[in-house]
């Protein structure tokens, strides 16, 4: 995120998910670093990173430079708490990371903090993550984690291959032998002369990886991977209670109408596993797709690049066909009710201006400076999105949005970099 530079710049600031703004006066008025600033350390490390300002004082919902008169004992005891275990947990950042700002001849400090890898999730204070020592941000506040939710962080610390762990007491009985076989016949139409395609079940899960042995134990068993690609909804329920695959088909203005126009879950009357998940979600998004009629040889060809694309995006979401067609394709992290990740897809017919509602650019109670500000956020996550896919991802117009990016433009703070189809945008410092 690109900060202000003046100080009337400063009444377009906002405190966000990942900007977070701090006095740092100390009790003698020339600088310490403020003991909230831990929780928001641990906060954005275990989210989506984020900045937070030392020196700035909140009246009446803006802020105004107070500065902080010595800087550099600031910035030291940063270091010296970030290097102290009995502190916090791991130190992310690098002198890189922490910078002065000036603003009307005040001082301020800027600390950049990173989102924390997996490894070192999750970031929390003292020695012990557990107890409310770890946080999460969500929306511009601090919130302690469950300690549910902080073992399985630290269970996603150590096991690099989750779905190979072998389950104690799941076998075969809780498959669903339908979903098995369907997925043997597609193999073995693809691959009529494999040698895997004349195994038993068992054997085929096993080269598979849906069935493990492991020499040093002994143990041999279902996978977690097997049961989830190929199990019963009661089995997958009682071994991973927070899996849950959710599809739902929404039109263009769903807030406003309704919140969607067929779901899909698991609800009792299919497997709920993931292949089986997989093709039902295929066979709605491919429903309504015009085939061209092509000829291979003597053959006609029903699959299309939008047809490869939807499947592609499914399985691994791989982006690029999906966008090469003109359509919008958003993936997200959410943390609440409990964390998942949410695929957007949206047609390309959903972001014709005209089919949405004409607004002033910004969103409710939201200035034009926030609506801007907001945008370059997105963008420097997102450089290749489209105009079209800003508007829909922000719940704006086109037109709106164009605005906007024109005036980031004049104002320097933003550029295109190669064309419209094919390059991406550049946030400037």
């Amino acid at each position: 995120m690109r900060l202000p530079l003046s100080l009337a710049d400063l009444a377009v600031l906002r405190e966000s998910v990942c900007l977070e703004c701090k006095l740092a006066n100390g009790r003698d008025g020339k600088g310490t670093l403020p003991e909230d600033f831990w929780p928001t350390y641990s906060a954005m490390a275990n989210t989506e990173g984020g900045k937070v300002v030392l020196g700035l004082r909140e009246r009446k919902g803006q802020f105004e430079p107070v500065g902080i008169e010595n800087v550099h004992k600031v910035r030291a005891e940063l270091f010296d708490n970030l290097n102290n275990r009995q502190k916090v947990s791991v130190n992310l950042l690098t002198d890189a990371d922490v910078r002065e700002w000036e603003v009307q001849g005040k001082t301020l400090l800027v600390v950049d903090i990173p989102r924390a890898w997996r490894q070192q999730r999750p970031v929390h204070l003292t020695r012990n993550p557990l107890d409310g020592n770890t946080y999460r941000r969500l929306n511009e506040g601090d919130r302690p984690l469950p300690d549910e939710d902080v073992k399985r962080m630290l269970a996603e610390q150590v096991e690099d291959s989750r779905d190979a762990r072998i389950l104690s007491h799941f076998g075969l009985k809780d498959l669903d032998l339908d979903s098995l076989h369907a997925y043997r016949n597609l193999f073995r139409t693809d691959k009529a002369d494999h040698p895997w395609a004349t195994l038993d079940d068992k054997g085929f899960l096993q080269v598979l990886g849906g069935w493990r042995e492991d020499r040093a134990t002994g143990e041999s068993g279902l996978t977690v991977a097997g049961l989830l690609m190929f199990g019963q909804w009661p089995a997958i329920a009682e071994a991973m209670p927070m899996y849950f695959v959710d599809y739902q088909e929404r039109p263009g203005d769903y807030l406003a109408t309704v919140q969607w126009l067929d779901r899909l879950v698991p609800d009792g009357r299919w497997s709920g596993n993931v292949f089986d998940f997989f093709r039902r979600v295929v066979n709605k998004l491919t429903a309504d797709i015009k085939v061209p009629f092509v000829l291979k040889g003597p053959i006609r060809q029903d699959d299309t690049p939008t047809h490869k694309a939807l499947r592609e995006a499914l399985v691994n979401t791989l982006v690029h066909g999906w966008k090469e067609q003109g359509h919008g394709l958003q993936l997200l992290e959410r943390y609440e009710p409990q964390e998942h990740t949410v695929l957007e897809m949206h047609w390309a017919a959903e972001f014709s201006p005209a089919r949405l509602p004409e607004s002033s650019g910004e969103s409710s109670g939201e200035s034009s400076g926030e609506t801007g500000e907001r945008i370059l956020v997105l963008l420097s996550k997102h450089p290749k999105l489209t105009i079209p896919a800003v508007a829909q991802s922000m719940g704006l117009t086109a037109r709106a949005v164009e605005k906007q990016v024109a005036k980031l433009k004049a104002q320097h703070r933003l550029r295109r970099v190669g064309p419209n189809k094919g390059g991406h945008w550049e946030v400037l410092p």
